[in-house]
């Protein structure tokens, strides 16, 4: 597995891209062991040296509105 980036929300949710195949990748959300969503998502420059500061906004607010949005309907 080839984690491009990760992060913790509301320290309890875990999210990371993993890169599936070059400037393509998934994010990943979790609560433990539990794998909430799993989404495909780009990787501009393919991160050979860390991901794009853009990449990592937007990553970042799917797994906010998904933990927002979607997890809060459920409730």
């Amino acid at each position: 597995m080839d984690i491009v980036w990760k992060d913790q929300v509301d320290n309890k949710y875990d999210v990371y891209v993993e890169r599936v195949e070059p400037y393509k990748g998934e994010l990943v959300i979790k609560e433990g062991d539990r794998e909430l969503t799993r989404k495909s998502v780009t990787i501009v420059y393919d991160a050979k040296f860390g991901p794009d500061a853009a990449d990592v906004y937007e990553w970042q607010n799917i797994c906010i509105n998904f933990i927002d949005g979607e997890l809060n309907k459920k409730l």
